[in-house]
């Protein structure tokens, strides 16, 4: 790619330095100045590179990590995803010059909604979210763009594993490079105005609970939060309620009538085979109310998110060991209806 860039007539240079060790990055900014052109415009990215024509560019690839629970996560893990974008950003915001035409900052969607695997990187996320406000705030043209799934390049696109995870999420409405091109040229135009500190933050690539709702998934917990109230007015009002709402109150009353709790059990492990389903992106069909979740490849990370859903939905606390301890789907729809607290009877398991 390089070489195709210096054949166009493209002055570029790839220093090798840590943007978060302050002294490497002030070591490759010098390098760059003693034959190119004064600093006009940086382009802090996670996974996409871009190069200007025009001026220097300076662009910044940090790494991923693995996936962890917060509570399971190392000190190194923490910091490889999180330093390149708070020290990194600090760095570059310290070191380039003030004036600049854009500076523009790829985060993630993850900061927004959140990912229980990836808390260092939905952090370091929120950070740059946050800066992007704050040096728009004073003067200097700033915006944050939070990508969600995008197809044909970057590292959720060469690892379809990942790519499969974030889908079943049913929370993206992936994107093309091509899109992210076109939202990189409008904010990379020199002529684009400052904007405020509220126009600083473009978030992209996700979908609305009514089209969620209508494909038959569960809209997504994090739809919950504050900031997604004036979505949830706007489709309420429009559309009024959602496929997934009558599914809950349907599974609620079915639940919380059952004459015995082994008809408790039959409701919840059927609740429960369906959204395995839905999570893991598998025909019902093929999950079987007597196998295990472990047999279905069901990890730490859907733990959580099952945990949770049956804590909302039956109303059941239940610990993650205790759902991926080898019990079945009919096992573990015995738990919940001796732990749910919409059945206080608890009644003797027939």
């Amino acid at each position: 790619m390089l070489s195709e860039m210096q054949t166009a007539g493209v002055n570029v240079q790839c220093p090798r330095c840590d943007i978060a060790d302050v002294s490497q990055i002030k070591a490759a900014v010098g390098t760059c100045l003693q034959t190119m052109p004064p600093v006009r415009g940086c382009i802090q990215a996670a996974m996409t590179l871009r190069v200007s024509h025009n001026s220097t560019m300076l662009v910044n690839a940090s790494s991923m990590t693995q996936d962890a629970l917060f509570s399971e996560m190392t000190f190194e893990q923490w910091t490889q995803a999180v330093y390149p974008k708070v020290e990194g950003t600090w760095n570059l915001h310290n070191i380039l010059p003030s004036g600049m035409d854009l500076f523009v900052l790829l985060s993630s969607f993850g900061a927004i909604v959140g990912n229980t695997g990836q808390s260092n990187y939905c952090a370091g996320n929120t950070f740059v979210d946050a800066f992007a406000r704050y040096r728009s705030s004073r003067g200097e043209k700033t915006v944050s763009i939070d990508l969600g799934v995008v197809l044909g390049g970057g590292f959720v696109a060469e690892n379809e594993d990942d790519m499969g995870r974030l889908l079943r999420l049913n929370i993206f409405r992936p994107h093309t490079l091509n899109d992210v091109f076109y939202i990189m040229d409008y904010y990379c135009d020199p002529r684009l105005e400052h904007m405020s500190a509220s126009q600083s933050e473009l978030v992209i690539g996700f979908e609305l609970a009514r089209d969620i709702a209508r494909r038959g998934h569960d809209c997504p917990t994090a739809f919950e939060q504050p900031m997604f109230q004036v979505l949830r007015q706007a489709e309420s009002s429009q559309h009024g309620s959602g496929t997934s709402q009558l599914e809950r109150l349907t599974f609620e009353a079915t639940f919380k009538s059952a004459n015995s709790a082994s008809e408790g059990r039959a409701v919840v492990s059927e609740a429960l085979r369906q959204k395995l389903g839905r999570v893991l992106g598998l025909p019902l069909e093929s999950i079987s109310l007597d196998s295990t979740l472990d047999s279905y490849g069901v990890d730490s990370l859907v733990g959580v998110e099952l945990r949770n859903w049956l804590a909302k939905e039956a109303g059941a606390e239940l610990a993650v060991f205790e759902i991926l301890g080898g019990g079945t789907l009919e096992d573990i729809g015995d738990l919940v209806v001796a732990k749910s607290s919409m059945r206080p009877d608890n009644e003797q398991r027939s």
